[in-house]
């Protein structure tokens, strides 16, 4: 007797799979078993930002696997959800002080899953008189600063991730504080100009 495997894979939003179905035949072509196999959840946090103070913050977690599926994302205390239907998920914070998210659990119906990102939640008190980095990336990008804006010519500011100048940019700053682990990097013509 001879037996054929077929193997149907379903494709939903971004080719993601999300399980799967076998078929087996006999020779003849009667179906002998029908299997569904399932995928195991897996998520990816991301949206690191800056906000002002009580405002909120958009995290975006990627999902795979088969739905629905359960997560818990932790800062401060812990948040749960449950009954996702669709991915991304984005789920809206407002912390009271800057706050680093992680993924503490994940699951759907093949149970526990896989987790991996964070995301950094710089939050802005008052008129932002202390500039810092809030990741590694360009000194012209607002994002890499907690203030969300490129420091100027009467800004302290401190380095705590890698910051590269771009070519042939000028960075300007009153002073620059290099916290452990912290570099700038200079691309081809660019300058720094301290205290002007």
């Amino acid at each position: 007797m001879k037996v054929i495997t077929i193997l149907i894979t379903w494709l939903i939003g971004f080719g993601q799979v999300f399980a799967q179905t076998n078929f087996t035949y006999d020779a003849a072509g009667n179906r002998l078993t029908k299997a569904v196999i399932g995928q195991a959840a897996v998520a990816s946090l991301s949206g690191s930002q800056t906000v002002s103070s009580g405002q909120p913050a958009s995290l975006t977690i990627a999902l795979t696997g088969v739905p629905p599926w359960s997560l818990t994302v932790v800062g401060s205390s812990p948040i749960v959800f449950s009954g996702i239907a669709t991915s991304p998920f984005i789920c809206t914070v407002t912390p009271a002080s800057s706050t680093t998210y992680t993924l503490s659990s994940v699951q759907n119906s093949c149970g526990p899953g896989t987790l991996s990102g964070t995301a950094y939640v710089a939050v802005l008190i008052g008129n932002c008189t202390v500039m810092f980095t809030v990741k590694d990336g360009l000194w012209s990008d607002p994002t890499v600063w907690s203030c969300n804006r490129v420091p100027i010519s009467t800004d302290p500011v401190t380095l705590n991730h890698a910051v590269t100048i771009p070519i042939n940019y000028v960075g300007t700053a009153q002073r620059v504080l290099y916290s452990s682990g912290a570099r700038l990097l200079y691309g081809l013509g660019s300058l720094l100009r301290i205290g002007f």
